[in-house]
């Protein structure tokens, strides 16, 4: 589904958003994730050249992100 996204009202999603991809990932996410955090104001895109599909070498990163989002005033 990721690789083929239609059309949606992404400009109307106003929940803060986080979209994490990667360009080696196999299912061919990164250029929908980036265009799906292009549309959502506020959204954050982090984008790693490498890691597949489960962010391998990124995970800490990834989920200090998360924590930042659901917990904003949190420090990881």
């Amino acid at each position: 589904m990721a690789k083929h996204l239609g059309p949606s009202h992404l400009a109307s999603v106003r929940a803060p958003t986080l979209v994490v991809s990667v360009r080696d990932d196999g299912f061919g996410t990164y250029a929908g994730a980036e265009y799906t955090a292009s549309q959502i104001k506020g959204a954050k895109f982090i984008g790693y050249e490498q890691g597949g599909h489960i962010w391998v070498g990124h995970q800490v990163e990834v989920m200090a992100e998360i924590v930042k989002l659901l917990v904003p005033n949190e420090k990881p």
